[in-house]
């Protein structure tokens, strides 16, 4: 009897820690995922930082010769 009990509390163990393996690569994928939108939305910002900055240059080249 105490076998089968030491047994059924062994395979409750290994389930749980399944689960939790389960859970935890889940969280690291989810992470995983927010870190590469917010690369991408950074990229996205920096390329649109870059034109603005390009076009205020041409704007300010156009006035100093007086366009």
């Amino acid at each position: 009897m105490a076998q089968v009990e030491l047994e059924l509390a062994q395979d409750r163990l290994r389930s749980m820690q399944a689960a939790a393996a389960l859970r935890n690569e889940a969280r690291r994928a989810l992470i995983h995922n927010r870190t590469v939108r917010q690369a991408e939305r950074a990229e996205r910002k920096t390329l649109c930082h870059a034109r603005t900055a390009s076009q205020l240059r041409a704007r300010i080249a156009e006035l100093e010769v007086g366009v």
